[in-house]
């Protein structure tokens, strides 16, 4: 199930994407679903000197899709209790936190992070000792760029209770979507491609209630906040802040590239919606490597 973070702009209903998910305002998106066998010429980096605690990356490509992906590969067994409590975090900043499913970096006036946030709600505890990837996506359409954040749960054993709550879902990952003309995504997003260390924070539903006014509808909306449950480090190699500066810094220039009256978000989400539907894998395999 990809589970989806619609940011800004016309938020579609949770039955029209991959279960329940959110997105941030941006750009267009590109071709259908097709094989991954147009580009591999593939770079990964070393494995690094652990063990159990090892962890795997890799940037794949798959030309029919216009995406280029880095895979960070996190191992099962490495949950720690959460340095967080409840994140009161503002919906209209963070309007991802208004959903259930949702994947997207955030920070505190404290605590400048950025962090990926993976809200879960009531299956949050089921992914404390099950293996993910975390794929960082970055799409070049013709209507302009768009970035997602895919966090892919490696267990098959999960999908059938999800689908008792998403029947439409077929595959077991949340995503973030997030457009580039958001200036506060695109900082934090920045940001967190820089560090030196991946935090995930898993969160379930909370017991505070936060409400936001929609511009666009005139209505408010009441959501509960994010309760943090555990959290996951992983450390992020010299190589691997390489690899993702060069694609951010990229899908920038491709969406700077296209034409101010060409940039459509409406195109950007039939396209993304096209190339990645809720059957698709949205992780690259690693013979798709680049």
């Amino acid at each position: 199930m990809h589970i989806l973070s619609w940011l800004k702009g016309k938020r579609p209903n949770q039955e029209q994407r991959r279960s329940a998910s959110a997105l941030a305002a941006a750009p267009p998106t590109a071709p259908t679903h097709a094989a991954a066998a147009n580009l591999k010429s593939a770079q990964m980096a070393p494995d690094l000197p652990t063990s159990e605690q090892q962890f795997r990356w890799y940037t794949a490509r798959d030309a029919a899709k216009n995406i280029t992906q880095v895979v960070v590969k996190i191992p099962p067994n490495i949950a720690q209790a959460s340095e967080f409590g409840t994140l009161l975090l503002s919906p209209d900043k963070y309007p991802i936190v208004l959903g259930t499913w949702c994947a997207t970096f955030f920070r505190l006036d404290n605590r400048p992070g950025p962090y990926l946030l993976v809200r879960a709600d009531e299956f949050a505890a089921e992914l404390r000792s099950l293996p993910m990837s975390v794929g960082f996506s970055f799409f070049k359409f013709d209507v302009g760029g768009l970035f997602v954040i895919f966090v892919r749960i490696q267990n098959d054993a999960l999908l059938p209770k999800l689908r008792r709550r998403f029947p439409e879902i077929e595959v077991a990952a949340i995503e973030g979507v997030h457009g580039l003309d958001d200036r506060h995504a695109g900082t934090l997003i920045e940001s967190a491609l820089g560090r030196g260390e991946l935090h995930v924070v898993v969160a379930a539903n909370g017991g505070s209630v936060m409400e936001s006014y929609d511009l666009a509808t005139g209505q408010s909306r009441r959501a509960s906040a994010p309760d943090a449950q555990f959290d996951i480090r992983v450390p992020i190699p010299v190589e691997l802040r390489g690899a993702l500066g060069d694609e951010w810094r990229a899908l920038l220039a491709h969406h700077s590239s296209v034409p101010a009256q060409r940039r459509n978000w409406n195109a950007i989400q039939q396209r993304y919606g096209n190339v990645m539907p809720l059957s698709a894998e949205p992780i690259l395999a690693e013979k798709d490597r680049r």
